[in-house]
């Protein structure tokens, strides 16, 4: 891919096509950031990457006609990586993009979704992070699901490349009957064969993990979460801000596509402790940029009864956190990183 060459500093955002739409991606984020980056002296672009085709065409906001304007993607200084397709992220295509970056030093962050696999690896053996983090373990047979019903009576399946509250399962276990709740329908009264039976096309098409289910505090008996967001600027892990998801009335997952809603953290049971929630958001942090080219992540969180943090779930590519403050934060430390921190 061959860019145009230019003198200024030129931040790349890294998206996808998409049918009848110029890109993918959340266009207000996007707006707000270029518009960061042009105050900032910088010039800021939209470049779709095609699988099938090589593409230089990037689409700036002008803020005049109040409209994109398509021209040739300049070379960029920095990219950030908003591409949202899991499956061609992986693809020699992809990764050949990523790597004529390399060659030519251009730095870019956020090369690739987490596995949640690995990331359970990862935090599973963490001095202090597994101490924080549900027992997991990949489901590799029934006879794997059967065991661990048997040592945790709730528990949730996970696709390892699920996102945003989807590929997520939760199974109850009262003796020898079950019960699965899957985003859209509850099969009550199974027996383990019954089970397996629903069960049987999901785990032939993807990996999933099993996750013991912790009995976390409820505010009007739906479930609560808190979600975090972490920046690496200057070096440093910082906490950008906290934000609160509540659950729809019987949903086990708080993402707001998926029926959740926003809460007040004045409104919660407990109030979590931030110096506590930077501290560990450090240790993910550090842990992930071991293996990963990351400077941003969430990740999710909830106290049990006995008010102990865990840890529920780590996301690569964050979308727009709904709280101003936060997102306002957010973009002001990505502008810095893209134009003088990269």
């Amino acid at each position: 891919m061959d860019f145009k060459i230019n003198n200024q500093k030129n931040v790349i955002i890294l998206t996808g096509p998409k049918k009848e739409k110029l890109f993918t991606g959340e266009r207000t984020f996007y707006k707000d950031l270029l518009r960061s980056i042009q105050k900032r002296g910088g010039q800021g672009f939209i470049l779709p990457f095609w699988k099938n085709k090589s593409s230089t065409d990037a689409y700036s906001w002008n803020e005049q006609d109040n409209k994109w304007i398509r021209s040739l993607c300049p070379t960029p200084t920095s990219v950030y990586n908003r591409y949202p397709y899991r499956d061609v992220e992986t693809e020699p295509t992809f990764q050949d993009f990523l790597r004529s970056l390399e060659k030519r030093d251009i730095p870019y962050f956020n090369n690739s979704f987490f596995n949640k696999q690995h990331i359970s690896t990862l935090l599973l053996q963490h001095p202090n992070l597994r101490f924080h983090y549900p027992y997991t373990k990949v489901l590799s047979s029934f006879h794997t699901l059967y065991s661990f019903l048997e040592r945790h009576p709730t528990i949730f399946l996970k696709d390892i490349q699920g996102s945003q509250g989807k590929g997520i399962w939760k199974i109850d276990r009262a003796k020898e009957t079950y019960t699965l709740f899957s985003q859209k329908k509850v099969f009550s009264s199974l027996s383990f064969k019954q089970l397996q039976y629903v069960l049987s096309e999901v785990i032939k098409l993807k990996t999933i993990i099993m996750q013991e289910a912790i009995p976390f505090i409820k505010k009007d008996n739906k479930m609560y979460d808190f979600r975090v967001l972490m920046i690496l600027s200057q070096g440093y892990w910082k906490l950008v801000g906290i934000g609160v998801r509540y659950a729809s009335h019987g949903g086990f997952t708080t993402h707001v596509p998926r029926g959740g809603e926003i809460l007040s953290i004045d409104e919660v049971i407990i109030r979590p402790n931030e110096t506590l929630v930077e501290e560990i958001g450090q240790e993910i942090g550090k842990t992930l940029e071991r293996h990963y080219k990351v400077k941003e992540f969430s990740f999710d969180f909830a106290f049990d009864e006995n008010h102990h943090m865990w840890v529920v779930d780590i996301n690569s590519k964050p979308m727009t956190f709904d709280e101003p403050l936060i997102q306002q934060k957010r973009i002001e430390l990505l502008t810095d990183i893209l134009l003088f921190d990269t």
